[in-house]
């Protein structure tokens, strides 16, 4: 009806809607895209584009369909498929962005997680260990931090599965705990400040600025050698000496912050889509629990640079769509399949 309506006064019209509600038949909210098809003649611009598997997406289809007349436009941060690098306009991808000076330096270590689901001794030691290690590495940042510098440092944890019997969320929980409490013993400290060492002195830097320098005066390696457990409670725990955790209900259903009794600022923000029962199934009774004044939103000011949050756990919902210039550490545990190389692209 538009289209017949349109004159050379006429600007030009837009529609929007979402990409994921296009099939081919009709249901409240879900359109037909047979009815809008015009013969093709649409320019259409695809936000976040990377979604779904070429040559089996069906929404994919539709779109290329209703689009083969006119013209196409996708853009996204983690293009994967052939027919999406051919016919790339502009790269402007995670690699080009942080060479050209924005964003920051991109370290791999050579040594990875290794997160099974097995309880035994060894296996338990090695969880640990990995975990200390990336206590440690936001350890030395926070600690190399000097004023003026534009973030406030923060770990980002993204697991596979939360409320199943084999809990990543759990496993990592229960070894900060560990760490929190003091279990964490000497030799074992000693250990994983070495092997970051020789993590950072091997290299693993896949993206970075042309002038990095690994041992800049901001960020020596050698300097993990010097860390203390009292700096790991200073810096991630904001602790003086151990305690137990506390639980803090946020946001309904969604948010559990972390205190350690020892101290008053919570250092941790669980943010899920089940928090409840996350807390019932998986923590029990076993911690002090209570409600946040007014019943505030955590994570709403987790961005701010006085924020006390030093790690913030989470799942899928953190891959895309939220921005924040704040993390430094990233671990992904379990996370695998067909989407990891997207998923961890969209999470940097």
């Amino acid at each position: 009806k538009r289209k017949n309506e349109l004159t050379f006064l006429n600007g030009i019209d837009v529609y929007y809607y979402r990409s994921d509600l296009l099939r081919d038949y009709k249901a409240d909210s879900i359109i037909d895209f047979k009815d809008y098809e015009n013969n093709g003649n649409w320019y259409l611009f695809l936000d976040e584009a990377h979604k779904g598997e070429t040559g089996s997406s069906h929404i994919q289809d539709y779109i290329s369909i209703i689009s083969r007349n006119g013209f196409l436009f996708n853009f996204s941060a983690t293009f994967t498929d052939e027919i999406d690098y051919i016919t790339t306009l502009y790269n402007f991808n995670l690699e080009k962005f942080v060479t050209s000076g924005y964003g920051k330096n991109i370290f791999i270590p050579p040594s990875s997680f290794k997160f099974t689901t097995t309880e035994d001794e060894l296996d338990s030691r090695e969880k640990n260990l990995q975990v200390m290690k990336s206590l440690l590495s936001l350890t030395l940042i926070k600690k190399s931090k000097t004023d003026g510098y534009y973030h406030n440092p923060l770990m980002v944890v993204l697991v596979n599965s939360i409320n199943t019997e084999t809990s990543d969320l759990l496993m990592f929980f229960t070894e900060i705990e560990k760490i929190a409490i003091g279990k964490t013993d000497d030799s074992l400290f000693t250990e994983a400040k070495e092997e970051l060492y020789e993590d950072l002195k091997r290299g693993g830097y896949i993206f970075s600025c042309n002038d990095f320098d690994n041992n800049s005066t901001h960020f020596r390696r050698d300097n993990i050698l010097n860390i203390s457990k009292k700096d790991v409670l200073q810096y991630i725990f904001n602790a003086k000496t151990t305690g137990k955790i506390e639980l803090i209900g946020g946001e309904a259903n969604k948010e559990i912050a972390l205190k350690l009794t020892t101290s008053d600022k919570p250092f941790g923000l669980i943010k899920i889509g089940d928090a409840d029962k996350f807390k019932k199934e998986k923590l029990g009774s076993n911690y002090i629990s209570y409600k946040a004044v007014m019943n505030r939103r955590f994570f709403r000011g987790i961005n701010h640079k006085d924020s006390s949050f030093n790690i913030l756990f989470g799942s899928r919902s953190f891959y895309e769509g939220w921005d924040s210039n704040r993390p430094n550490v990233m671990n992904f545990i379990n996370i695998g399949g067909r989407e990891a190389k997207k998923f961890v692209l969209q999470a940097l």
